[in-house]
């Protein structure tokens, strides 16, 4: 049963192959201008960015304090 799990884990969760589709529908959708690209590339850099904060304000403001580190996905 874990071996099974572990497979599915690989497939469907950790999967390499399929988490870099994220970024490919943006650079497909805009990647024929060159100004269009740029534009799509920063705001995509910006979002990140800010996500990236966020998460971090709410990982060590929240959880941390809380205890509750085992929330964190």
């Amino acid at each position: 049963m874990e071996l099974f799990m572990i497979f599915i884990a690989a497939m469907l969760v950790n999967n390499f192959v399929l988490s870099k589709f994220l970024g490919i529908c943006s650079f497909l959708g805009v990647s024929k201008k060159k100004d269009s690209a740029i534009g799509m590339g920063l705001a995509v850099t910006f979002v990140m960015t800010l996500a990236s904060i966020m998460s971090w304000i709410v990982y060590n403001g929240m959880l941390v304090p809380l205890e509750l580190e085992y929330l964190k996905t």
